[in-house]
């Protein structure tokens, strides 16, 4: 196809073995794609710099050692050095002094902040090209030596962060890296990620049961630290793009088209009990605007087909288009991630939600083993359950909320958003606002 023959023209003969076998065997990728795409003079220099700024502090954590009552909220937000913070709070945790109010606040902005370290890498993230939260558009830009679809910078970047994981988690401490892995649970909790990244945060929350629960660490032996992650943990497993990732793409359009239309009308059915699978169907077929928007004489795309499709048209991508702006996740997360990398897709989601319910079972035993002294009781009973078809609770095997006829329910609407003004939900209210669009997925 054309973008094949682009970006083939611009490879060595090893990388053209490598692009060959991605185009033959798409479920591997990103796996060898590292290898191919050199790492800029402007991330190598970022990275020798953010290490630098690490090493300031490393071993200097005695002159850090400041109680954390003399710090107020606002004094910890006008800090430029989190480490301080930190540090101060971990000497207040090992030294058993009861909590202030004030002081819980510290707590909690420790699990929201990061080290420098990881604050240097998202500087580096959020650069337009290695936006993960962004959604390119589909065309084609120029890296250097060669061409490559702009759908597949959030797997790029997603591939650079896990690859610098995992060759740093050695060189970074333990508390560093912790941080490191909550941001980015925080990352598929509180917006939609394409899929691509579940590999990432699947290592994320295996790094983070693993850490919690060692007991050479001292500042993984508070229990409210420990249940202030188990929360964010339990967070994560309920929100819609976390506990719900195999249709997770699916409810980002109707979010997108409920809060991003503009250029037109769209007539889809939000009846409740209407199947989600039909979407499919109904974007694409001949009459619906999305078909006709592709169509439009005045948009300008490239002939993209793919032959595979469950329906029998020409799937043709988008380059330059007003149309585009109302449909705006539509192509990456449905068509792309949908069709072209589905059985990814469901690997991935389902690793990704093991991880995540094994590892609440972890730290929650942790939790047990220091609050009572004894060892937790044996939950490898569970372990077979945590596949399930439908959000489970792995502490009560119980879905999260079903309706009379056992059909999963969700109900998305503006008044529960968070910070990223993604659509969140609950597990045991849905969401009431007047205008919300309530999905039935029939099992």
């Amino acid at each position: 196809n054309y973008i094949h023959q682009r970006i083939v023209e611009n490879l060595s003969d090893e990388e053209k073995q490598l692009m060959t076998q991605f185009f033959e065997e798409p479920v591997d990728f990103p796996k060898e794609w590292g290898e191919i795409v050199p790492y800029s003079e402007e991330f190598e220099s970022e990275r020798a710099r953010m290490k630098e700024e690490i090493l300031k502090w490393k071993g200097r954590e005695d002159a850090l050692k400041i109680p954390v009552r003399e710090w107020t909220p606002d004094q910890t937000k006008e800090n430029p050095n989190p480490y301080r913070v930190q540090r101060s709070y971990l000497d207040l945790l090992q030294g058993g002094v009861e909590l202030t109010e004030d002081e819980l606040q510290v707590a909690e902005d420790y699990l929201r902040s990061t080290s420098e370290y990881v604050r240097a890498w998202r500087r580096f993230v959020n650069q337009p090209e290695y936006e993960m939260m962004a959604t390119p558009i589909l065309q084609e830009v120029t890296q250097p030596g060669y061409i490559i679809p702009n759908f597949l910078f959030p797997q790029l970047a997603a591939k650079v962060m896990a690859l610098d994981l995992e060759m740093n988690a050695n060189e970074m401490d333990e508390e560093d890296r912790f941080a490191l892995c909550m941001d980015i649970v925080k990352i598929g909790k509180n917006r939609p990620p394409p899929v691509s990244i579940g590999y990432l945060l699947e290592l994320a929350t295996k790094l983070i049961g693993f850490i919690a629960i060692q007991t050479e660490t001292p500042s993984f032996q508070d229990p409210i630290l420990l249940k202030k992650v188990l929360t964010e943990l339990s967070e994560a497993t309920m929100s819609v793009h976390v506990s719900s990732m195999r249709d997770f793409q699916t409810m980002d359009i109707l979010g997108t088209m409920r809060f991003a239309k503009r250029g037109g009308d769209f007539n889809f059915d939000f009846t409740p009990g209407a199947p989600l699978v039909d979407y499919s169907h109904q974007l694409l077929q001949p009459g619906a605007p999305y078909y006709e928007g592709l169509r439009d004489p005045d948009v300008r795309f490239y002939l993209y087909p793919y032959h595979d499709l469950p329906f029998d048209v020409d799937l043709n991508w988008i380059i330059d288009s007003p149309f585009r702006s109302s449909v705006l996740r539509l192509e990456e997360f449905f068509c792309v991630e949908n069709f072209t990398y589905w059985w990814d897709v469901v690997l991935r989601s389902v690793y990704f939600e093991t991880a995540l319910n094994l590892t609440r079972l972890q730290i929650a035993n942790r939790i047990h083993e220091l609050e009572t002294g004894e060892k937790a009781k044996d939950m490898s009973h569970l372990v077979p359950k945590l596949l399930p078809l439908a959000p489970v609770d792995p502490f009560t095997d119980q879905p999260f909320l079903w309706d009379a006829s056992r059909e999963t329910f969700y109900s998305v609407g503006p008044d529960d958003m968070d910070d990223g003004n993604s659509i969140r939900y609950s597990p045991t209210n849905g969401s009431k606002s007047v205008g919300d669009v309530s999905v039935w997925i029939k099992e």
